[in-house]
């Protein structure tokens, strides 16, 4: 945390279809792919678990891959250690693609609001 310096794997890098090489480890690359609606709440969520106010942190955003699409990421991570002064020094997470189950959620809304429709004809 203290030198912006982010460790992402190949499989992350793949996930949003770039290669090795075309992502920096830097802070600001995720920054720069969170989508404009979602990145507020997204910094907001992270903001309030480096400051300590919770035990860990869980978002849900989407993030833009290399073809200018969406996937939809489960983020979830733990500050791991902090300084004497108490700023997070060492941040571990995870991303997950959770495409599918949010796409799942969205056929179901509409489902249930033409059925509602139906119901009201």
């Amino acid at each position: 945390m203290q030198t912006n310096e982010v460790f992402r794997s190949i499989s992350w890098k793949i996930m949003l279809g770039f290669e090795p090489h075309e992502i920096r480890d830097t802070f600001s690359e995720w920054e720069t792919r969170v989508h404009p609606e979602d990145l507020p709440r997204a910094q907001a969520e992270v903001e309030r678990h480096l400051k300590g106010h919770t035990t860990a942190y869980s978002s849900e955003y989407r993030i833009r891959c290399k073809d200018g699409t969406y996937k939809w990421i489960l983020d979830q991570g733990k500050v791991m250690s902090r300084t004497p002064d108490r700023k997070p020094l060492r941040v571990i997470g995870t991303h997950s693609d959770i495409s599918e189950r949010k796409k799942a959620e969205q056929d179901i809304r509409e489902s249930a609001e033409r059925f509602a429709g139906i119901f009201q004809t």
